[in-house]
């Protein structure tokens, strides 16, 4: 059976997901619908699609993996993918909980002055919370979230 293939950038991710914890590849899509260049990967997991191929460490084909199923989708950063480069984004220092994780970072709060707050932020309609920490992305699910406050630093 032929596939028809698409462009993609591949990115090395690991997902925690029910069930365990798988490291591997992502692959994002080369252009956004939304703005020129690449998508941001928060905007890519917020995608309505419910299922995103992976491809493990190690194999040679990918799998499929439900999204709904996604606690915590880790990004290593590299050159090809940045922080927002939004003029004045706020960045809020955070410490979420998700289970038995304890995930330290920063969100980028893209909202008018009057909405900075994190609860704010976290009512949002999104899925998943972009979280940025020093050499890596966590895209965590909001419905997974325990606990999230405010830190002095990161």
């Amino acid at each position: 059976m032929s596939e028809l293939r698409v462009p993609t950038l591949r990115q090395e991710a690991s997902v925690d997901y029910i069930g365990g914890v798988l490291t591997g590849s992502i692959f994002l899509p080369p252009l956004s619908s939304l703005h020129s260049g690449p998508p941001q990967p928060d905007e890519w997991i917020n995608q309505p699609e419910t299922f995103f191929p992976f491809l493990p460490e190690g194999a040679e084909r990918a799998i499929i993996l439900n999204k709904e199923r996604v606690r915590a989708l880790t990004i290593r950063l590299n050159p090809g993918i940045a922080i927002r480069e939004d003029d004045e984004p706020f960045a809020l220092p955070i410490t979420v909980i998700c289970g038995d994780r304890e995930i330290r970072g920063s969100v980028v709060i893209e909202m008018s002055h009057q909405h900075t707050r994190l609860l704010d932020y976290m009512n949002m309609r999104s899925v998943f919370i972009p979280i940025w920490a020093e050499d890596a992305l966590h895209l965590i699910r909001k419905s997974c979230i325990t606990k999230v406050f405010e830190t002095e630093g990161v």
